[in-house]
């Protein structure tokens, strides 16, 4: 069950997560590639993916270098597979899950910043920062729990919807890698 253990609240991999979503949606970069690999990343949705998988590999390995490879290559493709559910999803979902995740994120800083605190300050002040510590710690668990829920939620009804309007014409690889270019947007 060593794969429960990677879906567990873990900070690494959130600010891997939270790391990829930055670096694609900010995509001011690609005019910088040369024309060919341009094209490729263009047109190839294979090639976008290992680029995906490759940012995630190298975030969790600059936040983790003693990491076993194996382990990080396993937790990569776990976080792709989170990645592409989080990506399929209604844009309302993305946007529920996505403020989730960020508030989870926030609480964590918070969490960080209170045990670091717990170990200068007085042992009166010690109790009511680990209280406070300890509050923040399980709020950001529950706001990671309701927005796995979420994403699943939302991933599955966008999955039931797009299996409906394509009807036999529905190709799954196609729907998890996606298009080069979105119908809506042609």
């Amino acid at each position: 069950m060593q794969w429960l253990e990677i879906a567990k609240y873990n900070t690494t991999m959130l600010k891997s997560i939270l790391l990829l979503i930055l670096a694609i949606t900010s995509n001011f970069l690609g005019n910088t590639l040369g024309c060919q690999l341009q094209y490729v990343m263009v047109n190839n949705m294979y090639v976008k993916h290992l680029f995906v998988i490759l940012i995630i590999y190298i975030s969790i390995n600059v936040s983790s270098p003693d990491e076993h490879p194996m382990m990080l290559i396993g937790k990569s493709v776990f976080l792709w597979a989170c990645y592409v559910i989080f990506t399929r999803q209604d844009i309302n979902f993305v946007g529920i899950s996505g403020t989730l995740f960020l508030l989870a994120y926030v609480c964590d800083t918070f969490v960080n910043y209170y045990k670091n605190k717990v170990n200068i300050v007085e042992n009166k002040e010690k109790q009511q920062i680990e209280g406070l510590a300890n509050k923040l710690t399980a709020l950001r668990n529950v706001l990671f729990a309701t927005a796995i829920l979420t994403v699943l939620c939302g991933f599955g009804l966008y999955f039931a919807y797009q299996y409906r309007e394509y009807g036999p014409q529905f190709n799954f690889l196609l729907f998890i890698f996606g298009k080069p270019v979105c119908s809506k947007l042609k």
